[in-house]
């Protein structure tokens, strides 16, 4: 089944309640093509006829029916919280909706965005996947997403935000300095390895590129989300390959360390997604202010910001591994 999308929906409800497209076509204030269009799309959509067209008028077919009685009150379900969610800012349009993953837009985005409130936007947050978070962009339930790729729909626009760094990260406290600074006693280390089950592939990769071994999952502990991983590094000893910025506030105030700083680390871009160039004042000033932010999400400049040290390089960062082959 295509995408469907809620404009269709919309449309398809106002035919089904008057039984005509024209009359449909003037509740919505859209031209008989347009209607005729999106009553089409969605049927190519669902993958079957919901009318057939008469000299009277449409007549609904079961699948009609069976669709209206479910989505007529959804929609207006959806609407009414809509509504609800503009009068809670106090003006309407002042309402903000970003979506992106759970981890970074709960450590990075929604700290930055609180300065918004000051200004009178209220922001809302939704999580998902980037596929979920597109089609909420494109259905306009969304006003900004953060994504792990770049889309390819027509009509938004994506920009790199800032490049996601996997890093290898430990409880020093837990390993002798000796296997600490060896990167061969490091990959040989029988201390578990702490992953986050979405990123078990850029650990394989890792380790393999690394320590030119296989990494033994047999002594692997895999955590639903990158939050997990970080607090059961915190607490055990681990090692564990995660997100610069989910390990930047524990590096900072010394809880963890980052093992391997000499070696070039994979990264991922991260794509900060919009409508396009004409949009309300408030969710261009919105994106502005998330790009210009960004600049300082890098592993450095967040432990700096955690540890307060502001001349060179951060101390903990000096850590190298002296052996590294």
């Amino acid at each position: 089944m295509s995408r469907v999308g809620i404009e269709q929906i919309r449309t398809f409800l106002a035919v089904y309640q008057l039984g005509s497209i024209s009359r449909a076509a003037d509740r919505l204030g859209l031209s008989q093509p347009t209607v005729n269009a999106q009553l089409t799309a969605l049927e190519k959509g669902v993958g079957r006829a919901l009318f057939v067209r008469g000299p009277r008028g449409l007549k609904a077919l079961p699948a009609a029916c069976h669709l209206a009685e479910g989505a007529g009150p959804r929609l207006e379900a959806l609407e009414q919280f809509i509504r609800g969610s503009i009068a809670f800012t106090g003006a309407p349009g002042m309402l903000l909706t970003v979506g992106g993953p759970a981890d970074l837009t709960t450590t990075l985005v929604l700290p930055t965005l609180a300065g918004c409130r000051e200004s009178g936007t209220a922001i809302r947050a939704v999580f998902g996947t980037d596929e979920q978070l597109i089609d909420l962009l494109t259905d306009g339930c969304v006003d900004l997403a953060i994504t792990m790729r770049r889309p390819s729909v027509p009509g938004l626009r994506a920009v790199a935000l800032l490049e996601e760094e996997f890093i290898l990260v430990g409880k020093l406290d837990s390993m002798s300095a000796e296997v600490a600074d060896d990167a061969n006693l490091l990959a040989r280390n029988t201390l578990p390895a702490v992953a986050c089950e979405a990123d078990l592939s850029m650990v394989r990769r890792y380790w393999t590129a690394v320590f030119g071994r296989a990494l033994d999952e047999d002594l692997m502990m895999v955590v639903p989300d990158t939050r997990s991983a970080v607090e059961a590094l915190r607490r055990g000893g681990s090692v564990g390959i995660l997100p610069h910025y989910m390990v930047a506030e524990a590096v900072g105030r010394g809880e963890l360390a980052v093992l391997c700083s000499t070696v070039k680390l994979p990264s991922n871009p991260i794509f900060l997604v919009d409508r396009g160039e004409h949009m309300p004042a408030h969710i261009a000033g919105t994106r502005d202010q998330l790009l210009m932010a960004a600049k300082a999400w890098d592993l450095e400049s967040l432990v700096s910001a955690v540890s307060g040290v502001r001349d060179g390089r951060v101390d903990i960062l000096r850590r190298d591994l002296r052996h590294f082959q």
